[in-house]
């Protein structure tokens, strides 16, 4: 299929879809529709992109305008997404879809706080956003970013890589107290090797370091945040 979404005015290019239909599972009931599973279930599966990772919420709608989230979670190894409706039978029609939830510190004010040294964290950037003044992290736009923030107690040199993330990253080091008026320490596009990112920065003890991590030209994937002295 071809789809074009408008709004009265303007209209979107043209994109290819794809319409799958779902399996379901059988009533143990003989001559009852298939399209009802047992015990007035649906089971569904929506297979993601591999490699994006993130947060999915599922929803359902009667009409395709109100949509309730049924289901939020994270796709498997192979992308797949299942879920289940317990009372779908009640509804003379129901439609599904998958929408990105935006990870947890996507905003800047919205930090993940790191303690320690030798440490790592994981996280993904589907759904993520880049905030207006934001600046480019690797000196590349990207528009995909996520946050953390790290505190150095006892100073020293610090290296701050994404070596183990499965996709092109860009990573960015900052002091400041708001999005629009930081102050770069360090930045990096693939220092890390396969397309990651590492950086190595003299540490101020007592100081709080805001961390970027953005996909290189918006790219999607998951991320493991390293620091090590």
């Amino acid at each position: 299929f071809r789809l074009v979404v408008s709004d009265g005015i303007s209209a979107s290019a043209p994109a290819d879809v794809t319409i799958t239909l779902l399996p379901t599972r059988e009533s143990s009931r003989s001559g009852q529709d298939a399209a009802q599973v047992s015990n007035n279930e649906f089971h569904g599966h929506f297979v993601e992109p591999a490699g994006v990772g993130g947060w999915y919420a599922v929803q359902a709608s009667t009409n395709l305008v109100d949509w309730v989230t049924i289901r939020t979670n994270t796709p498997d190894f192979f992308g797949g997404l299942e879920f289940l409706e317990p009372d779908a039978s009640l509804y003379p029609q129901r439609f599904y879809r998958d929408v990105v939830v935006a990870p947890a510190n996507n905003q800047f004010e919205n930090r993940i706080l790191l303690n320690g040294y030798a440490l790592s964290a994981f996280g993904a950037n589907a759904g993520a956003s880049k905030e207006p003044g934001e600046p480019n992290h690797g000196n590349n736009p990207g528009g995909k970013s996520v946050w953390w923030d790290w505190t150095s107690f006892n100073g020293g040199t610090v290296s701050v890589s994404t070596v183990g993330s499965d996709f092109d990253t860009t990573v960015g080091v900052y002091t400041g107290n708001s999005v629009s008026g930081l102050t770069l320490v360090i930045g990096d596009d693939d220092s890390g090797g396969e397309l990651t990112s590492k950086v190595t920065f003299n540490s101020i003890p007592g100081t709080t370091y805001h961390i970027a991590v953005d996909g290189f030209d918006g790219k999607l994937g998951t991320i493991q945040l390293n620091i090590n002295r």
